[in-house]
């Protein structure tokens, strides 16, 4: 096995693990309103995390992919942090869904989530008719440019650290 894909897979099997780590607290029934705890402390944290642990990720897995080869170049760099990059796309995708089929599954929270957005609107003059109808394909939208936005920063910054391992292992040598 090359070491861009050990590289690879190994720091995307950590973004992938640390993606899902928060699904469990979504169960978790505190005594605040549970709206308060599903939308303000746990999802938009959570997507504020994602960026980071890519970007980290990605940094690693470019470096050591790049230095655990053989003929040691930037593109295999590039290679492990596309991997590490697409876990974590993977993770973001099933945060998502975990929150809609949560979100289905659970009408009472369902009906608090919509109420909240609604009265946003209409403080905001607006309407917001037909947005529970709307609101899973909207999550998963919002997990899909998560995601893609994380793949993206991944790449980049393991192009960067791939590049710098590859320098510094020839400089190594």
């Amino acid at each position: 096995m090359s070491g861009s894909l050990k590289s690879g897979l190994l720091f995307g099997l950590i973004g992938l693990i640390i993606a899902l780590l928060p699904i469990p607290f979504l169960l978790w029934t505190p005594s605040v309103p549970y709206w308060v705890v599903v939308i303000v402390l746990q999802i938009i944290p959570i997507m504020l995390m994602f960026g980071p642990l890519a970007l980290i990720l990605g940094a690693l897995a470019g470096f050591f992919g790049a230095r655990w080869n053989s003929p040691s170049t930037m593109q295999r760099g590039i290679l492990a942090s596309a991997f590490a990059g697409a876990a974590v796309f993977v993770g973001v995708l099933s945060f998502f869904g975990t929150i809609v089929a949560f979100l289905q599954t659970t009408p009472d929270i369902r009906e608090a989530y919509v109420q909240l957005i609604s009265d946003a609107f209409a403080q905001q003059g607006g309407n917001a008719e037909g947005f529970a109808e709307s609101l899973p394909a909207l999550l998963l939208g919002v997990g899909v440019c998560t995601g893609i936005f994380n793949l993206v920063i991944a790449i980049a910054a393991g192009t960067f650290f791939g590049w710098l391992g590859s320098r510094l292992r020839k400089q190594g040598s």
